[in-house]
């Protein structure tokens, strides 16, 4: 019987969705991808508060120098204002001495003093400079004191001017410390916003990747359905055919048997290994197997399903969906050492290159494909096969190769299994 077109349509349309839909990235990729970038921001974040205490303790050293610069220049300033007046001190005392001394010579008989001292040595001029002496001594010894204050707070001045000078250069340095952190800081802040805008990438690829895998689950359920509905309409079939008479049976050499099929003409379709430059038949399994070498053709109109899948040697299963001739519905598989030449969704026609075979070590097989393009051979889906013996399926297809001018395969083992009710022979 056919399979019903709606069902593999929705399955393929879901198949071809999911491969254009699934990104580059794998959740587990993504995952891994974002704890490493949120690890690298944590590190950044911590050296920004790092940079930002060295900056902030930079700053206040700087601010504290500052203050104790100003607080030295303003007692520079004060000590350069005592030094002036000790020096206007100086200059009058010295002044002053001078003005006595005059006035000593002046008005020497004036004075009580001198009036003392002449009556005990009459010598006018003695008299004169015992008084000159005296006073100079006196206004000398002022001027000495004020001298030596001057000196000491030159020498605090100075002591103040070397400690600012210091503080300059301490203030200067750890203006340098603060701008060098600062600078880091802003390096720092840059890289953690680059790797911000990493980690929103990520977290996006992350939720493609979930959304991908989710649509890969749903199109694998609706291939399970598929798979089910079209097992149950088979069911049905057979069930509807019970009452008509048992097809003939054929035996294989070693003893195993499948139905034979009413003979048809395989009428619209071309023999898909005529092209190839090598060609050797080997044993019939779940379809025919082949070492080959060149193109292999669609051998009727129909429409890609497949073209990938992992479980198969060199991971190829190209399927496609007949859309023509006796066997329009079902499926066709060629698997193994193949080159797929098209896409999923493409529509061929009878005798256009779907493929390229070559001389490897697993060779090719071809055969009918399970219903709604599963990524398996009807035969293993119907439970024929046992990786041991030829098949119903396998014998089935390899008479319509036969019928199309290729060599038909080699039975061994038991034919096991038997074609649904309807399904066309050759």
């Amino acid at each position: 019987m056919r399979w019903k077109t709606l069902v593999t349509t929705t399955v393929a349309t879901a198949i071809a969705t999911f491969a254009v839909a699934t990104p580059n990235v794998t959740p587990a990729d993504a995952t891994t991808q974002l704890s490493q970038a949120k690890a690298e921001a944590a590190q950044l974040t911590a050296q920004i508060s790092k940079l930002d205490q060295q900056a902030q303790a930079a700053m206040n050293t700087y601010d504290q120098l500052q203050l104790k610069l100003a607080t030295t220049k303003s007692q520079i300033a004060t000590l350069q204002g005592q030094i002036v007046r000790r020096e206007a001190d100086v200059a009058r005392l010295k002044a002053k001495v001078a003005s006595e001394a005059v006035n000593i010579f002046t008005q020497a008989g004036a004075s009580s003093s001198v009036i003392s001292i002449a009556k005990g040595t009459p010598n006018d001029a003695a008299i004169i400079q015992t008084d000159v002496t005296a006073a100079t001594a006196n206004q000398e010894a002022a001027v000495a004191a004020y001298v030596t204050a001057k000196q000491a707070l030159e020498l605090q001045q100075a002591s103040l001017r070397s400690a600012m000078s210091d503080l300059a250069t301490q203030s200067a340095q750890a203006q340098s410390a603060a701008q060098a952190a600062q600078n880091a800081q802003a390096q720092a802040q840059a890289q953690l916003a680059s790797v911000n805008s990493q980690i929103q990438q990520l977290v996006a690829q992350q939720l493609a990747a979930e959304q991908a895998a989710q649509a890969q689950a749903a199109a694998a359920a609706a291939q399970r359905e598929a798979a089910a509905l079209a097992a149950a309409q088979a069911q049905q079939a057979r069930a509807a055919q019970d009452s008509a008479p048992t097809p003939a049976v054929v035996v294989s050499p070693s003893g195993g048997s499948a139905p034979a099929p009413t003979p048809t003409s395989p009428s619209g379709y071309v023999n898909p290994l005529a092209d190839t430059q090598i060609l050797q038949v080997e044993r019939i399994d779940q379809g025919v197997d082949y070492l080959c070498n060149g193109p292999i053709t669609a051998l009727g109109a129909g429409r890609i399903v497949s073209t990938y899948e992992g479980g198969w040697p060199n991971g190829v299963f190209l399927d496609y969906q007949l859309t023509s001739g006796p066997a329009a519905g079902d499926y066709v598989y060629v698997a193994e050492d193949v080159v797929p030449t098209v896409a999923v969704g493409q529509a061929v026609s009878a005798g256009q290159q779907i493929a390229t075979c070559f001389p490897g070590s697993d060779g090719i097989e071809t055969g009918w494909a399970a219903p709604g393009g599963i990524g398996e051979a009807y035969a293993g889906y119907a439970g024929q096969w046992n990786n041991s013996n030829s098949t119903a399926f396998g014998l089935n297809f390899s008479q319509l190769l036969s019928a199309l001018g290729a060599p038909g395969g080699i039975v061994y083992g038991p034919v096991v299994g038997s074609l649904p009710a309807g399904w066309p022979g050759w």
